[in-house]
């Protein structure tokens, strides 16, 4: 009798001990998530990532802002509307070319200007998936404009200068 008690304190130590491992495996993934979480929301870009089918992974509250689509849900795929079909075109031309793709595109309402990084996922759980960075460069864009309208009034003036 002895020997079948010491045979389930040896099976309830092990079945403690590997509950305890599973514990802090789950604790140690859940502040990894918070973190990552802590991430995204706190950067001044839209990111999105996106499964193989274009099924919406994750993404941050920044991108709803930007694209203005408050309707983005986590498992829905990219599309609905013209610019996200566009944003997963480009997301089919960085995962054909196993690169990172860079596009501008235009937006109205109020006239705003993104610059688009599609890039592929290359984790083993992404299957294929890609992620897309969103980067507001409308005030970027107009100063850039202002600076060179002004160096172009300069050389006028100084062409005319007596």
């Amino acid at each position: 009798m002895i020997a079948k008690y010491d045979e389930f304190e040896g099976v309830a130590k092990s079945f403690n001990r590997m509950a305890d491992q599973t514990q802090k495996a789950f604790s140690e993934l859940t502040e990894q998530g918070h973190q990552l979480e802590a991430v995204l929301q706190g950067m001044d870009d839209g990111v999105l990532a996106v499964d193989q089918y274009d099924n919406i992974l994750l993404f941050n509250e920044r991108v709803k802002v930007l694209l203005q689509n408050s309707g983005l849900k986590i498992g829905e795929k990219l599309d609905g509307s013209i610019v996200l079909s566009q944003l997963a075109g480009y997301l089919r031309e960085a995962l054909e070319t196993d690169s990172v793709v860079r596009k501008e595109i235009k937006l109205s309402n109020p006239e705003r200007i993104m610059t688009v990084y599609a890039a592929p996922l290359n984790a083993e759980d992404a299957k294929d998936g890609g992620l897309l960075v969103l980067s507001d460069v409308t005030e970027v864009r107009k100063l850039q404009q202002l600076r060179s309208d002004a160096l172009r009034m300069l050389r006028a003036c100084t062409r005319t200068a007596p």
